[in-house]
């Protein structure tokens, strides 16, 4: 019998991707971009070293997220040199990542030994292009079964961008159904926590793969009609079929950053009650048209910054969103009231995250160079992206998780620590401090692009000249990547101690040359040759409005006039005396 939606059990609450074209690419080759968004992790990165091994060698399989062993597997003859941990990329500019929709609670239970995040970072270590990639997670998978549930994977090479959306088969099974769709070289495409790909063509290898058995095995499980037309089969509608909180938690945060590249002005009110949640049968295309060349390396890394800004779905104006109009929430998403249900949007910047990067492949340099993972952590709208030439052979060492340094332990210099430091700062002052971090990362991340510009430059020299190895180039592009991630980490410490001392109590203070004062006593802070002012900037109209509203008469001054600031509190004070009895109190 035909299974009904009902029966649907996704996870709506983790990570963002974002697909772009070769074409529609400032860079001229594909990007992918990626968010984990896991609180209970540290943030940081991790390294496979390229390795060749005898026959026999066995390769130990560990859960990426519990930890936990789960047996072993025959190793590749051969591995390559990768930066990942649930994704990243390789020394062949191979990039991968993902997000987990989950599917049908029915294909659960599985007794596979690869989960997702090690399923991608075997894929990174054994293969070279998407292609490749999308064949061997076939395979593996086949062959020791998916501990995993429902998954969209993003994968691309210097030339090509795929989506792959796979599903388990479920207890007693082996392997998973999948179809993956080629994005289109002047194209782009986002997933959110919700399967996308709906119908796609069976005689166009170029565009399209997929397991034989993806719509047989569906008819097998009584959740598509036998008798049905094949090719109106569509992959989401079945194992994923979208509800409210798909939408709205999920496909909404790829509507947000689609409707920024799309060439069809149409596609944000076309498709805005679809990511509202309200019209669950109006689908926004897998892929939006943009125009060449104007998904910039900055651009993609902004819009893995959005926060709903100016939307629909902007938070900055209730209640929650306080005094400082934060575009923020403490969690959980899902709250009640009154016996409702209710929700906090779910934005792609976001406080939970763990890691975050943007893949950059590049086919415009010789392959000794490599591609680039601009790799970050902690909130992706509080946060800087700095630059791992994938050719590296060893991390910064304030971006590995150790003993000394991991999610439960706090060190000063350390990726995760550095950047929630600053980050859970904006939180409680956002309009005041969020706006001067954003505009720092600018201004960071400009000098890195700099850098990374002038590294090439100087690699190329040392590559046409004839003096540099594969292993020189491996070595000074360590060196590059490595400095760059630890002189990060100290310089978001320093800016962290600059906005402390700016906006602490509440405060916008800035320092003031003067001149010493004549006689001060030594180290009395008045006889040095500066001072600090200090503004009290308060809150907004609106937010004092909301006070009086809800607090009635309990702070009104007796006798106030209808002006601001001090004068309203003018009949509570001798007209005789000053006001700097306010100034001091």
């Amino acid at each position: 019998m035909f299974l009904l939606a009902a029966l649907v059990h996704s996870s709506h609450l983790g990570c963002s991707n974002l697909l772009v074209g070769a074409k529609a690419s400032g860079t001229g080759s594909p990007q992918i971009a990626y968010t984990s968004d896991a609180g209970f992790q540290y943030g940081g990165t991790g390294h496979y070293p390229a390795g060749r091994h005898p026959a026999g060698t066995m390769r130990p399989i560990y859960n990426e997220d519990s930890g936990t062993y789960a047996g072993q597997i025959p190793e590749a003859p051969e591995t390559y040199n990768a930066i990942a941990y649930h994704g990243g990329m390789n020394e062949h500019q191979l990039a991968i990542s993902e997000t987990t929709f989950g599917g049908l609670s029915i294909l659960g239970g599985q007794k596979g030994l690869i989960d997702y995040g090690t399923l991608m970072d075997l894929a990174l270590q054994r293969c070279k292009t998407a292609r490749e990639a999308i064949t061997f997670i076939d395979q593996i998978l086949k062959d020791h079964g998916y501990a995993s549930s429902g998954e969209s994977i993003s994968i691309a090479d210097t030339k090509e961008v795929w989506l792959m959306e796979l599903v388990s088969k479920g207890a007693g099974e082996k392997g998973a159904v999948w179809v993956a769709r080629r994005v289109p070289d002047d194209g782009v495409c986002s997933h959110a926590n919700q399967a996308r790909i709906r119908t796609w063509p069976r005689d166009d290898p170029e565009n399209a793969m997929f397991a034989n058995d993806t719509v047989s095995f569906a008819v097998s499980k009584g959740l598509f009609p036998a008798h049905a037309d094949p090719l109106t089969f569509s992959f989401s509608d079945v194992y994923d079929p979208v509800d409210f909180t798909g939408a709205r938690l999920g496909e909404a945060r790829a509507y947000n950053m689609l409707k920024e590249v799309s060439k069809d002005a149409s596609f944000a009110p076309n498709y805005l009650d679809y990511a509202q949640g309200y019209n669950l049968t109006n689908r926004m295309p897998l892929f939006v048209t943009a125009e060449a060349g104007s998904v910039t390396l900055n651009t993609t890394s902004w819009l893995m910054r959005t926060r709903f800004t100016g939307t629909w779905f902007d938070e900055r104006s209730d209640v929650g969103a306080g005094p400082y109009h934060a575009e923020y929430r403490a969690r959980p998403l899902l709250w009640s009231s009154g016996g409702k249900k209710y929700l906090n949007e779910r934005t792609v910047g976001v406080q939970q995250n763990a890691f975050h990067f943007v893949a950059n492949p590049r086919a415009n340099v010789p392959a000794a160079l490599g591609g680039i993972l601009w790799n970050g952590c902690d909130d992706q709208s509080l946060s800087v992206r700095f630059p791992i030439y994938t050719v590296s052979t060893e991390l910064a060492p304030t971006w590995v998780e150790s003993a000394e340094s991991n999610r439960t332990v706090f060190k000063m210099r350390s990726s995760h620590w550095a950047f929630n430091l600053v980050a859970n700062f904006a939180y409680f002052q956002w309009s005041a401090v969020a706006p001067v971090v954003q505009g720092k990362i600018v201004a960071y991340e400009e000098m890195l692009f700099k850098n990374v510009a002038e590294k090439d430059t100087a690699v190329l020299a040392m590559i046409k000249n004839g003096g540099a190895s594969k292993e020189d180039v491996a070595k000074t592009l360590t060196e590059f990547s490595v400095q760059a991630g630890d002189k990060l980490v100290d310089d978001w410490n320093t800016f962290f101690g600059e906005l402390f001392v700016r906006f602490s109590d509440g405060f916008d203070a800035s320092v003031m040359p003067r001149a010493a004062a004549p006689g001060a006593p030594t180290g009395y802070a008045r006889g040095g040759t500066s001072t600090v002012q200090v503004k009290e900037p308060g809150y907004d109209q609106s937010w004092y409005d909301r006070i009086a509203a809800d607090a009635g008469e309990k702070y009104h001054v007796p006798g106030g006039g209808d002006g601001g600031g001090d004068g309203d509190a003018a009949p509570l004070l001798n007209p005789r005396l000053s006001k700097d009895r306010l100034r001091f109190m």
